[in-house]
């Protein structure tokens, strides 16, 4: 936790002391997932330091300050306002900016050492311009954010990510919220499959564990996991606390992508609908094919060549990875190779699917991978559906009679290992087809149909067997 700038799995309590005691760190950025426990991290150091004054021998301050940052865009006067009332600073409503920036530096400078934490930070906020400035090399700064940007932007010193909770931490998080029917004979298995299902992540765990409190029937344990499991909240406390935190998040993706991006002239990429994209895989995602299916589908912009999308498509993994709605991962492949993946938490994609359901046109997409499926005659589509995921089944054949769809620009067949045969009229229900996956299928041969896809764009056939 020494060098600067590294990104660290945070142990609070046995980390803060070297953190703090550092002279060279003066802003620390805590970053992570929307309900991964930022703020009640934060939280615990600010009660300790204001019931004791200290948390060791050697690590104190003068005065604590706590700000909830208001959403975007910022107004920097509500910020002076808490920081003003905390130092019990009086301020004219009718002063500028500047001079309530000037009295709080003069404030400060009066203290042997502040701690100012900024919760919820959205947006980088220019310190100087609150009034906030290092003065002694005692006085630390802490935000926390979704976004890792955020805290470069701030220039912050070190930064901590926090993780989501192992399998055992989880299942005793979501046991203490519900209570002792999680031992009940019937119920046991059920809670501990809904635990799963929230991944690890504690504000999930919480809302979803507190809205089973109390709740002795089978019948809602199974409908609350047939639920999740459907990508849908089962109470509405759990859409209102835990898929409306992680939808702002979403929603905060073309501030900040525009941010980015407005000194160019041409398209960059809606990143929007390349998160949306990615909740059509059910696991790892390969990042090569990933930006080649964004490129097809036309949504990583306007570019000269290829490489000039490539880049474009980096960027915005990397500026998803930023905002935790995707992970890093490796993962081993056909033939031994390893690829670059990316990863997306389940309670992520769970809530990536809802958006679209909800926000958007319910029938733009199916997700139907995963899940066991044999044949997929019986599956009931729209004539608009524009994209369709059979990921990782157990299909056997495509079937000659199937919906006509004339907006479907994405077909994802890959992974299903018993796929050997395409009838002849099956590519001729998708005219507009841009994007076709069949890696890692038994397909032997291609039917002649295939010629009809005018407007394919990308067709990976890795791995055939």
């Amino acid at each position: 936790m020494t060098n600067m700038g590294r990104t660290v799995k945070l142990s609070w309590l046995d980390q803060q002391d070297s953190v703090f005691e550092s002279f060279q760190v003066f802003i620390i950025g805590v970053w992570g997932a929307g309900g991964v426990g930022k703020t009640t991290l934060v939280t615990n150091l600010n009660n300790e330091l204001l019931k004791t004054g200290v948390l060791s021998r050697k690590l104190s301050f003068g005065v604590v300050i706590w700000v909830t940052v208001p959403k975007p865009p910022i107004d920097i006067r509500k910020v002076q306002a808490q920081i003003a009332s905390r130092l019990n600073i009086k301020i004219d409503s009718e002063g500028s900016d500047q001079s309530i920036s000037s009295k709080i530096c003069e404030r400060l400078e009066k203290e042997t050492s502040f701690l100012l934490i900024l919760d919820d930070v959205w947006e980088p906020i220019n310190l100087d311009e609150v009034g906030v400035s290092q003065h002694a090399a005692r006085n630390k700064v802490i935000i926390t954010s979704c976004f890792l940007s955020v805290c470069n932007q701030m220039k912050s010193d070190v930064e901590m990510k926090v993780f989501t909770l192992d399998e055992g931490e989880s299942w005793q998080l979501f046991a203490k919220n519900v209570g002792d029917i999680v031992d009940l004979e019937q119920i046991h298995p059920l809670a501990k499959e809904i635990a799963r299902e929230c991944d690890g992540l504690p504000l999930a765990i919480i809302v979803v564990g507190s809205s089973m409190r109390g709740k002795t029937r089978v019948e809602l344990w199974e409908d609350a996991l047939k639920s999740l499991r459907m990508s849908e909240p089962h109470r509405k406390v759990v859409e209102d606390k835990v898929y409306k935190v992680i939808n702002w998040s979403f929603g905060s993706l073309e501030s900040q992508d525009i941010q980015r991006s407005k000194h160019v002239n041409k398209k960059r990429g809606d990143i929007q609908s390349c998160f949306l994209y990615c909740s059509l895989y059910p696991a790892a995602i390969p990042i090569d094919d990933l930006i080649h299916c964004w490129w097809a589908e036309g949504i990583l912009g306007e570019h000269d060549t290829y490489e000039e999308a490539y880049n474009r498509g980096i960027t915005l993994i990397e500026s998803l990875n930023d905002a935790c709605f995707l992970e890093a991962n490796k993962m081993k492949i056909v033939r031994a190779r390893v690829v670059n993946c990316v990863k997306m938490h389940d309670v992520i994609r769970d809530v990536d699917r809802w958006i679209a359901s909800t926000f958007g046109d319910e029938n733009i997409s199916i997700f139907q991978d995963g899940i066991g499926l044999t044949e997929i005659s019986r599956i009931k589509i729209s004539h608009s559906v524009k994209r369709i995921s059979f990921v990782s089944n157990e299909i056997e054949c495509l079937p000659d009679c199937f919906t006509k769809c004339p907006k479907a620009t994405s077909l994802l067949l890959q992974d299903n290992y018993h796929l050997k045969k395409i009838t002849h009229e099956f590519f001729l229900a998708f005219q507009a087809l841009r994007v076709l996956n069949l890696s890692q299928t038994g397909i032997r041969e291609m039917p002649s149909s295939i010629n009809s896809l005018c407007q394919l764009r990308t067709l990976n056939t890795t791995a055939l067997q």
